[in-house]
């Protein structure tokens, strides 16, 4: 059930809820003497209201499994990233710097050690003859082409594992993000699934308390008709006492005798 069709329902459920309503203060009004075609409608409006609570109620249910799911399978994510993880090695190399300038490292330390090859070598050279020390020179250019070559190699895997250290932690904070959502999708769907078990036991509520607001007033009207009637029986007797005692106390005409 999409969006669209579940705000189609709430709103068929506001208006059969106003028309029950109005139908059950109609009811209330008429009392005992309520048409039976008012009565029929609010049984039927009731049935209704509680086909389209009960679908309410089995959409929230579903999208709340669906949200349980889902955290499932983000907690089954969370644990691959956290054993790939767990198998990742960064070797972290300290750099000690001066005013932003780097004065001593892994990297420093091979230069220097190139630097102290190189002068070596020219030391050697300059006491050598000629021969000899060109093919010196030529060694430590070697030489210090190869420790170059080194030096650069070490820091482009520095900075392949300062890539790798990050992105496995911009993974695990991705990893983080959606299953905090993921709890926050599940908790809002268990509070609009206990929302919804209150409002249907509320409205329960009022429905039977209505009903009893009905039925006790029909009581009532029903024990003014018979106050009424016995009111009235009594006034009947009395004035029929008052007419006996009327005629009792009336003299009766003497007959006059004929002349």
């Amino acid at each position: 059930m999409n969006s669209d069709e579940v705000e189609h329902l709430h709103e068929l459920l506001k208006i059969h809820k106003r028309r029950v309503n109005v139908l059950e203060q109609q009811a209330a009004k008429y009392g005992i003497n309520c048409p039976p075609e008012i009565k029929l409608e609010i049984e039927d409006l009731q049935e209704q209201i509680a086909h389209f609570e009960s679908n309410l109620q089995g959409n929230v249910i579903q999208s709340y499994l669906q949200g349980r799911e889902t955290l499932s399978q983000f907690n089954r994510e969370m644990d691959s990233v956290t054993n790939g993880l767990s198998k990742v090695v960064v070797e972290e190399k300290r750099i000690y710097r001066f005013f932003g300038l780097p004065v001593w490292s892994v990297v420093i330390s091979r230069t220097i050690l190139t630097l102290l090859v190189l002068v070596v070598g020219i030391g050697m050279g300059l006491a050598l003859p000629q021969p000899d020390r060109t093919a010196l020179e030529q060694s430590a250019q070697q030489t210090a082409m190869i420790a170059f070559n080194g030096t650069v190699a070490a820091v482009a895997a520095q900075q392949r594992a300062v890539a790798t250290q990050q992105a496995a932690i911009t993974e695990k904070q991705a990893a983080v993000a959606a299953q905090q959502v993921a709890q926050q999708t599940a908790l809002s769907v268990r509070q609009a699934v206990v929302a919804t078990q209150q409002a249907a036991i509320t409205q329960k509520q009022a429905i039977e308390q209505t009903a009893l607001a009905v039925q006790q007033a029909a009581v009532v009207a029903q024990q003014t008709d018979v106050a009424a009637q016995q009111a009235a029986v009594a006034a009947t007797r009395a004035a029929l006492e008052l007419r006996a005692t009327a005629t009792r106390a009336q003299p009766r005409a003497t007959p006059t005798p004929a002349p």
